[in-house]
């Protein structure tokens, strides 16, 4: 059976919480980067999408930043 997800793109201030914690998972437990890799300080500058199963838990996230740069892809397993 194949999956579906539904991806937003999604304000900061309104989805942060939830992209931060996909973040930490990911980049700060997982491949142990440090916290200030995971969170750096410029999502308010930046366009972020937000990936969401079919019952609304989020689940992947990632950004465009200003200078049209893709980053802080994550995506729990």
């Amino acid at each position: 059976m194949t999956a579906t997800f539904q991806i937003r793109r999604v304000q900061w201030q309104d989805y942060g919480s939830q992209c931060a914690e996909i973040r930490k998972q990911v980049f700060f437990n997982e491949v142990r980067y440090g916290y200030y890799a995971t969170l750096d300080g410029h999502d308010s500058r930046c366009r972020h999408a937000l990936a969401l199963t079919e019952d609304g838990t989020p689940v992947g996230c990632g950004r465009l930043d200003e200078n049209g740069q893709i980053s802080r892809i994550a995506v729990l397993p």
